[in-house]
């Protein structure tokens, strides 16, 4: 069967063959939705608007394997999705979006209907790099996520911690990766267990660190209600990931961990590790560039330096002494564009800075590097 990829001229096409546009997708046939290879039930359909289909908002971004949110401000509805550092922001009933930070225009607007919010389908493949395809033959959408050299599926872990009386006092959602295994390589399970075990010492550090502070909070309030009526709200926690290289050699992935504690606002640390599948080793700079670790640490000063002095509004005063201090333990991963190096929030510039990052290319430093990537070809996995 040949597919085409999903186009106003195809959807055009489609309403003309049939002779009408309607709103459920024809009077004889609904419109499907294949998310990596699953067919997907609804309580709402998806409709056609124009030449757009609309789907549930939920259960697309859901079966991707986004966290979904909502939230109501007066009049303003805002709906939310969310995958490792990827975000989108949509507010019904304006084209504006925002796709990790980023603002874009749609052609529809996302709309509720029958209580449930539908959005262009095509804002899957804006902000998450999923395939979107038109079957015209089957009258259904094939959404498909975009995966590199190793197969990896998206697994969670839920974790709540309550007061003795129940009351929920924080929440953890934990998303992590899985690579695919079926021939039992070593490696590979050691790559997954570790991978595991980072998530439960997650979990295990919040009832650690946090416990006692949530729980003192929810019982001062209990025992002395506030007197603008606020309550106690539960603690948040996620981690989260971004696979940011996957191929036949390399594989490289960031754990996003995001606290909100209600706060003036909640934040974020991240954390890589970087892999030479073939080695099978967790790589080191010195591995990645041709030096030894004290050479690699004097680069990530050299880098970080001459940033600073270009963009000193961007850092705090003393940053170039806490990054010489700091410098051996600079966090970084690998795309296809070459080495990122990062340091965390607050450690050399304001929150408002984000995160200090430096991306030292493969092209114009070929010398520099040890590793080469091979011409990468994507791949589209069926999860």
């Amino acid at each position: 069967m040949k597919f085409k990829k999903l186009t106003a001229a195809a959807m055009a096409a489609m309403m003309l063959a049939s002779g009408t546009a309607f709103a459920d997708g024809g009077a004889d046939g609904k419109i499907s939705v294949i998310v990596d290879g699953k067919t997907l039930e609804f309580d709402q359909p998806p409709i056609m608007e124009g030449d757009r289909v609309l789907v549930p908002f939920r259960a697309i971004f859901e079966a991707l394997g986004c966290s979904v949110d909502y939230h109501s401000y007066g009049e303003t509805e805002t709906v939310n999705a969310k995958m490792g550092s990827k975000s989108l922001g949509l507010t019904i009933g304006s084209t504006e979006i925002y796709a990790s930070g980023e603002a874009k225009t749609i052609d529809v607007a996302p709309k509720i209907v029958n209580d449930r919010t539908l959005v262009p389908v095509r804002v899957a493949s804006e902000s998450f790099g999923a395939e979107v395809v038109w079957d015209e033959a089957e009258n259904t959408v094939n959404i498909t996520s975009k995966q590199g050299f190793y197969k990896i599926t998206r697994s969670k872990m839920d974790y709540t911690s309550s007061a003795d009386d129940g009351t929920t006092l924080f929440t953890a959602t934990c998303y992590y990766p899985v690579i695919e295994n079926a021939e039992n390589d070593e490696f590979i399970t050691a790559v997954n267990t570790d991978t595991l075990n980072a998530v439960n010492a997650f979990t295990d550090g919040l009832k650690t660190e946090f416990y006692d502070t949530a729980n003192e909070e929810y019982l001062s309030l209990k025992a002395n209600p506030d007197e603008n009526g606020r309550e106690f709200l539960p603690y948040t926690f996620e981690f989260d990931y971004d696979i940011d290289l996957n191929t036949e050699n390399y594989l490289s992935m960031t754990a996003i961990l995001y606290y909100d504690l209600h706060g003036a606002h909640p934040t974020t640390s991240m954390t890589s590790v970087n892999y030479d599948m073939k080695e099978k080793k967790e790589l080191a700079l010195s591995d990645i560039w041709n030096m030894d670790e004290t050479a690699a640490t004097n680069e990530v000063i050299a880098v970080f330096n001459e940033d600073i002095d270009k963009n000193p509004d961007m850092y705090f005063a003393d940053a170039k002494e806490t990054v010489e201090k700091i410098a051996k333990d600079v966090e970084f991963y690998l795309d296809e564009e070459g080495v990122n190096l990062y340091f965390q929030l607050y450690d050399i510039a304001p929150y408002a800075a984000g995160y200090p990052q430096i991306t030292v290319p493969f092209e114009g430093n070929e010398q520099m590097y040890k590793i080469k990537l091979a011409p990468t070809l994507t791949v589209w996995h069926l999860r």
